[in-house]
């Protein structure tokens, strides 16, 4: 997802925003698959994602949410 760790949930809500979602979080933290991990394909008007999850994990996710201003 765009915000993997939580780390924009404010901002959204101020751009209005009827909900957020975030993810994709993983019980633990992760750093993904080595980079590059975007490729792009101008042919097939294409990308190929290969990002991994990486993320915080959810611990620090939940810290984020509880956080947050945005109650939706």
């Amino acid at each position: 997802g765009l915000d993997k760790n939580g780390a924009a949930i404010d901002g959204f809500a101020q751009l209005g925003f009827g909900f957020v979602e975030i993810g994709t979080v993983t019980p633990r933290p992760q750093p993904g698959n080595p980079k590059p991990r975007i490729f792009r394909l101008p042919n097939a008007e294409a990308i190929i994602n290969r990002m991994g999850f990486n993320n915080l994990g959810v611990d620090n996710l939940v810290s984020r949410v509880e956080a947050a201003k945005y109650r939706g």
